[in-house]
């Protein structure tokens, strides 16, 4: 599939998963297990795009998740910047990490945008800090292996042979 439009469909897709919500009655430690959709797939971009991602773009996205969720305005769209913005400058040593290492380095982001997500909201006064908001950075680091390998399935060119 071509590059153009892989990467909206990507973003539409991780936007929705991203403000999908439990049901009603649900497992109540469940909603600490929903991995961050919008920081794996700006991530995997952000390496995998030759040019970068637009942290303009990436910004409207994180404000109407916000809109969305009811918190901070710009409180997303300024993690997603901030993330492309630290991959976009350390894109070519990602590219040539092995896998672990990519783990480790997503990690390493997603515990950093966590804290950062906690410390807004808890000036905000939505919610108190807890260690339970780094459990979504590590679902998602589970989920990253999967996750990469069936955006490259899409995302590599067929052999016309």
């Amino acid at each position: 599939m071509h590059t153009a439009i892989l990467i909206p469909l990507t973003f539409a897709g991780a936007m929705l998963l991203e403000i999908s919500r439990l049901p009603a009655g649900s497992l109540g430690w469940l909603a600490w297990c929903r991995p961050e959709w919008l920081c794996m797939v700006t991530f995997y971009w952000g390496f995998q795009s030759a040019r970068g991602l637009n942290p303009v773009v990436l910004w409207c996205f994180g404000l109407f998740v916000d809109v969305l969720l009811g918190q901070p305005l710009g409180l997303n769209g300024a993690i997603l910047a901030l993330i492309a913005y630290v991959v976009g400058l350390n894109c070519e040593r990602l590219r040539v990490n092995s896998l672990p290492q990519q783990v480790a380095i997503l990690l390493m982001i997603l515990l950093l945008a966590e804290t950062l997500r906690s410390w807004i909201l808890n000036l905000a006064g939505h919610s108190g800090w807890s260690f339970e908001t780094y459990v979504a950075s590590f679902i998602t680091v589970l989920l990253w292996p999967v996750f990469e390998a069936l955006v490259k399935k899409w995302h590599l060119p067929r052999s016309l042979g």
